[in-house]
């Protein structure tokens, strides 16, 4: 039986996927302007959704780029995403965008993440506990050992 992945090495890993996903799909110049935009938060978010589902059956989501129903209100525990923050930037190339994933407990922010897969960083940021950048390969800890915390 593998070990299960906690929500910060689960968030990191999913938010690295989708953005070399929209990357990728950037990269083979097919699609320009709002058609590049528009596919880049779609197949970034068909990836994350499944696959949230599937290591967090039990969690609602709510996605800019889906549909919203009432379902996830009664859930204790909801994970808010945005598959591609700073479309503008993604389709210009610049590569200031993120992959941004939240979780809500009780109806409160308690951990968010954020991956900006062209710098190659990714940011953690919990409840009264700062917003420690994670480094490009480190994903194995739920609360990272960091020599400078910003709050």
């Amino acid at each position: 039986m593998t070990d299960r992945l906690t929500d910060t090495q689960l968030a990191v890993q999913l938010a690295r996927k989708a953005g070399e996903i929209a990357l990728a799909l950037r990269a083979e110049g097919r699609l320009q302007g709002r058609a590049l935009g528009d596919a880049g938060d779609k197949t970034a978010n068909a990836f994350l959704i499944p696959a949230i589902r599937e290591h967090r059956p039990d969690d609602a989501i709510l996605s800019e780029e889906s549909e919203d129903s009432d379902a996830r209100l009664g859930q204790s525990r909801v994970w808010i995403i945005d598959p591609v923050d700073g479309t503008r930037q993604f389709v210009k190339g610049s590569p200031d965008h993120a992959v941004m994933v939240a979780e809500v407990r009780g109806g409160q922010v308690v951990r968010s993440w954020i991956h900006q897969p062209q710098h190659a960083r990714s940011y953690v940021a919990e409840r009264s506990a700062g917003a420690p950048t994670v480094a490009a390969q480190e994903t194995t800890s739920d609360a990272p050992q960091f020599s400078a915390v910003l709050k």
